[in-house]
């Protein structure tokens, strides 16, 4: 079996499953370990053109969208295992895959696999694959937030609630125009996001999406009055957002996203912002992944 870990997932999660998966080596397994930012996915691209049959990747949901766009580069014909040790770990949960690393690692050792759905990203000539997330916004103000601190350190969902805070106070409104193949949004929004699972950073935000429906689930914050923010946060996080005049739930297999400004934007967690004017595209791939998964 070839493990790829980053040791820096979860702020200390990440070191200790490195030494948990250093005991339990096997004759033929490989051991790769990542060095910083990308370099997950050039280690993937490279075993993944070497042959090896499945790469379980050991750390959260932004290394895991490295691996899945270095197993890309030669056409997706290795399989993905996850041992979830990052903050939010949503793709692993999204597939029934457990937090505790015992459990996880007997399912990645048993090898049964299932195919999922991808989200791929166009913007300008370069795609991108992501398994969770992908949106702009007041989420992407957070995921910048916690990208920035080390408050990620305890390894929990818990840890984005002060970020939630600080960018709740901060953020304004932008102006985004988004269209889809059933309607077009035009106007101020808080937050629109399109997932490929059911929960964002571990928390309920697109309750009974599913990664192998075929659709990425899209969901549309209008121009939410500051002094309702917290309400309407409190009321999606848990799941509970359809009833809220300004929230507004799709499923889409294709979505075109733009603002005339300079736009927050997240990808599978990590930040990337939008120059104002720019264009991306997103676009389900369905069943595009082979996952080992219960």
């Amino acid at each position: 079996m070839y493990f790829l870990v980053n040791p820096g997932a979860g702020r200390g999660r990440g070191r200790k499953a490195l030494k948990r998966v250093k005991s339990v080596l096997g004759p033929g397994d490989i051991l790769a370990i990542s060095q910083g930012p990308g370099d997950c996915e050039r280690l993937a691209r490279e075993a993944a053109a070497a042959g090896h049959p499945a790469i379980t990747v050991v750390s959260g949901d932004g290394t895991v969208g490295e691996v899945i766009n270095g197993i890309a580069a030669s056409g997706f014909q290795t399989s993905l295992g996850v041992l979830p040790v990052g903050t939010g770990n949503d793709f692993a949960a999204s597939l029934g895959i457990p937090k505790d690393l015992n459990r996880a690692l007997a399912i990645a050792r048993a090898g049964h696999t299932r195919r999922v759905d991808l989200g791929v990203l166009v913007r300008g000539n370069e795609r991108r694959y992501f398994a969770t997330t992908a949106g702009a916004g007041l989420s992407a103000v957070v995921a910048s937030l916690a990208q920035s601190e080390t408050d990620k350190a305890a390894g929990s969902p818990v840890t984005y609630i002060p970020n939630l805070g600080k960018a709740l106070l901060r953020f304004q409104p932008v102006e985004l125009e988004i269209t889809t193949e059933e309607f077009i949004y035009q106007g101020k929004s808080l937050q629109a996001s399109v997932s490929n699972c059911q929960t964002e950073g571990g928390f309920w935000l697109m309750p009974g999406a599913r990664p192998d429906d075929g659709f990425l689930h899209m969901l549309i914050l209008g121009n939410v009055p500051r002094w309702q923010r917290p309400w309407y946060v409190l009321q999606i996080i848990r799941g509970k957002g359809d009833s809220l005049a300004k929230a507004h739930r799709h499923r889409v297999q294709k979505v075109t996203l733009a603002s005339p400004d300079a736009l927050p934007f997240y990808l599978d967690g990590e930040y990337l912002p939008l120059a104002a004017g720019e264009k991306v595209e997103i676009q389900v791939e369905e069943g595009r992944l082979t996952a080992i998964a219960p």
